[in-house]
């Protein structure tokens, strides 16, 4: 009897009949977690409404590689960025293709799908430099 019910449940969560039972369940088990307190070590520079207004969209390179150098000086461990910058937007451009050369600096870009192309990297960054 066991060994049928077993192979049943098996064969229901081998084809994704319980899928939403379990995604339901971890999501009710996760909301139960305490809050976790904010890592003090991780740091988000964000873009605010007010930073658009002053500067314009997209912004300029110029402001980057300021931001970059600010974060440099702090010893950041490593520099994510959440921009695409596959064009450059000048001024600033040959001074941001230099900042974003440090070893601890992250790119990303966008993988196309087949019904919309995607946003390639900085050239400026290494390949292993990137993510998606």
């Amino acid at each position: 009897m066991s060994g049928g019910v077993t192979a049943i449940v098996l064969a229901l969560q081998a084809t994704g009949g319980l899928e939403l039972l379990e995604l339901q369940a971890f999501d009710r088990w996760v909301s139960a977690q305490p809050p976790t307190p904010p890592d003090d070590r991780l740091l988000v520079v964000g873009i605010t409404e007010r930073d658009l207004q002053l500067y314009g969209w997209p912004l300029p390179d110029a402001i980057l590689v300021d931001v970059l150098e600010r974060l440099q000086r702090a010893k950041a461990k490593v520099i994510g960025i959440d921009l695409y910058r596959n064009l450059p937007q000048p001024p600033g451009t040959a001074l941001l293709a230099n900042r974003l050369q440090a070893q601890n600096v992250v790119g990303i870009f966008l993988l196309g799908g087949s019904d919309q192309g995607g946003i390639g990297p900085s050239p400026a960054l290494r390949s292993e430099q990137v993510g998606f």
